[in-house]
């Protein structure tokens, strides 16, 4: 059997690792996934190319569910996966499911937020305070940047 050069992503791992802005299906719209259904997943893979991009969101028609695994066919042409191709048989659990063809009934928390604002790595992973906070439109949300502060004597300045 030939290695294939792509995977399915963990949607769960990353979910949980970014719960405000990456929206993964609830446990409540997965159960009702049945035949026929479709399921979006992520298929990670390695390329030479600089341009292609590190994973591909793809369809997948599900054909069969049984003991929390999910069999189905894969209903995209993949653009650079070049190993698998539409119609391929598929193999998957909830976890891996970002997207199904179905209603959710569980609001999603990235609906709250995603809308609201764009915020600067250095606030989110680095721990700096937010130096200004810039409104758009009100229908469109805020951006927050972080600045450096440096403290002079007993004045804090922005850089």
């Amino acid at each position: 059997m030939q290695n294939r050069s792509w995977k399915l992503e963990d949607a769960q791992k990353v979910a949980n690792e970014f719960p405000y802005t990456f929206h993964k299906p609830s446990k409540e719209v997965v159960s009702q996934l049945k035949a026929e259904n479709q399921a979006k997943l992520i298929f990670e893979f390695e390329s030479d190319d600089p341009e292609a991009p590190r994973a591909e969101r793809m369809w997948v028609e599900i054909t069969e569910v049984k003991n929390g695994m999910f069999s189905g066919y894969l209903d995209n042409d993949p653009n650079y996966i070049k190993d698998l191709k539409h119609k391929d048989p598929i193999e998957f659990r909830e976890c891996h499911i970002i997207d199904t063809d179905l209603d959710d009934p569980v609001p999603s928390i990235t609906d709250k937020y995603i809308k609201r604002c764009f915020v600067t790595n250095n606030i989110l992973y680095e721990g700096k305070s937010v130096g200004y906070l810039y409104r758009e439109d009100p229908d469109h949300g805020n951006r927050m940047n972080g600045q450096i502060s440096h403290n002079i004597g007993e004045s804090t300045f922005s850089a």
